[in-house]
This record gives C-alpha cells, structure tokens and sequence, in this order.
C-alpha cells in the first residue's frame, strides 16, 4: 500500500506542472477504500492539505464505498485546514449525513471552534450538544475545552471539569 500511495504521489508530484493539477482522476484507479484512506492519511502527514481534501472529497462523493463517521471527521479536518473554519462549519451542517455524526466528527468540530481561540460559545455548544449524545466517554474534548480556557484565562472554568 505505501508503494502504492508513492507511485501515486510520485505521479502527481513529479514534476510542477503535475503538481497543481488534480489527482482525481487518478484516484479512479485506485483499489480498495483502505488504501484510499491511506493515501489520504499520506497526503495529510505529508501536509499536501489541498490534495488530501481533494481526495477525501471524492472518495465521499462515491456512493459504491462504505463509508464510516471518520471519513467524514478527515473531511472536516481538511475543509477548516484548506479553507477556513467558516467553511468547516458549513461542510459540517450541509453535507454531513446525520447518521455519519458520530464521536469522530463532533470530536473534530470541537477541535475546529477550540483551535480558532475565539469562538468559545460554539465550542461549549458542541460540547454540550455531545454531552447530550452520549459522546463524552474519552477525554479528548475535555482536553480540548481545557486548552481553550486555559488560553482564554478562564481558569474557574477548568475547576469545573
């Protein structure tokens, strides 16, 4: 699979040209969904953001594949990191399937709104909107809650948690 992921790297990639044109074409060849994951997994590790997205945009849009919440949660990830949270938020109350609004993808909302440091009512909306869900069994956003007072001053918040 990484063999895989580098050839298709080293196709985009090879030259200037290739690399501001778009992979989705040669995301057609590709195989299994796994090794489509991984490929996005390989592009956001390697920070090339704007083809991850591209890739993960279009691995969502196939309606053959089965996908999970956490495909939606890199999805969202990608958006706010290549366009802005405001686009994030958007791609997130239009384009999610409900049933796909899992831990994954609140957990990657949360870390959206606790990231800008400056939209601490909406992060404390999704926290609670994932309280009601059940979604607070890992300690993930009560860390990200944490951060986010802690670099707001707002420490009588944190003896709260």
């Amino acid at each position: 699979m990484v063999r895989q992921a580098d050839s298709l790297m080293n196709k985009t990639l090879r030259n200037k040209k290739l690399a501001d044109k778009a992979i989705t074409p040669l995301l057609e060849e590709w195989g299994k969904p796994s090794e489509l994951r991984d490929l996005i997994k390989n592009l956001q590790d390697s920070n090339q953001f704007s083809k991850a997205l591209e890739a993960s945009s279009w691995f969502c849009d196939q309606k053959a594949h089965n996908h999970f919440p956490e495909d939606y949660a890199d999805r969202l990830d990608l958006t706010e990191k290549v366009f802005g949270l405001k686009e994030a938020v958007k791609f997130f109350e239009t384009s999610i399937p409900e049933n796909m609004k899992g831990f994954s993808v609140y957990s990657t909302l949360l870390n959206s709104y606790t990231r800008s440091h400056q939209n601490l009512d909406k992060a404390e909306a999704i926290f609670e909107k994932m309280r009601e869900l059940g979604f607070l069994t890992k300690l993930s956003p009560f860390r990200s809650m944490i951060s986010l007072y802690s670099v707001l001053g707002k420490l009588v918040e944190i003896d709260i948690f």
